[in-house]
């Protein structure tokens, strides 16, 4: 597994400890969403592109298990938080406002990635989203706006974190800030402080995989999953 695959990897499982921690915050009105939903919803824009009829495109069945599993949007959630790569393994958190018919972008340092670059990532996204909405969310808002795209924005935040390593843990940071109510405006962390966030990350999602909690031949598999993603977090700590 290359080091960007064990980022993708790493950064999901962080996701599924905060989700996993979310399900103890009964009346909280966010979720998470793991960077592979973003991906997948990417995946399917060039044959959304070319449907003449966008509002009966079916999306990938994966995309679905979404709305599924999880709690639903508009009903029980009105802020989503997603980590997503831009370009060569640079990562930044996604703010989705359902409710604004917003999407923010937050990360640790506003000359990397470039406009070019996170626009050809966020446009996409912001078109798919309302019809994805249309689809699956038990809300007529995406018909009354006529399907238009979520507007966009990059937050000003003042804080800089230049290493290219620290953008995944920086971009979990932020979105996990944001979550619990703090102003990223007045935020201040440096690496010293994302270091040792990533040897926390780390540490709380090897410790989700328990033994007993899962079927042995699976448990192995997250536990060697989880070692890589400790293994990751520890290279970035150092």
């Amino acid at each position: 597994m290359t080091v960007f695959e064990c980022s993708r990897v790493a950064i999901d499982r962080v996701v599924a400890y905060i989700r996993k921690r979310r399900e103890g915050l009964p009346s909280c009105r966010f979720d998470f969403l793991d960077s592979a939903f973003f991906s997948e919803l990417l995946r399917n824009f060039p044959d959304f592109n070319a449907c003449p009829s966008k509002d009966s495109f079916s999306f990938s069945p994966s995309l679905r298990e979404q709305f599924i599993h999880r709690p639903q949007w508009f009903t029980h959630v009105d802020i989503l938080y997603i980590p997503v790569v831009v370009g060569d393994g640079h990562w930044v958190g996604i703010i989705v406002d359902l409710n604004m018919w917003s999407m923010y972008v937050v990360e640790g340092n506003s000359a990397c990635p470039s406009v070019f670059a996170l626009t050809s990532v966020i446009t996409p996204i912001s078109i798919m989203l309302p019809h994805l909405i249309g689809c699956y969310c038990m809300t007529d808002n995406a018909q009354q706006l006529h399907y238009a795209p979520l507007t966009m924005s990059r937050l000003e935040i003042p804080c800089l974190v230049e290493h290219p390593g620290c953008s995944s843990v920086v971009a979990l940071m932020f979105l996990e800030l944001h979550a619990i109510g703090k102003e990223l405006n007045s935020v201040y962390f440096n690496e010293e402080h994302v270091r040792t966030a990533a040897e926390n990350y780390a540490i709380e999602t090897l410790q989700m995989c328990q033994p007993g909690s899962v079927p042995p031949a699976e448990y192995l598999a997250m536990s060697a999953l989880c070692v890589c993603c400790h293994i990751f977090f520890l290279v970035l700590a150092t």
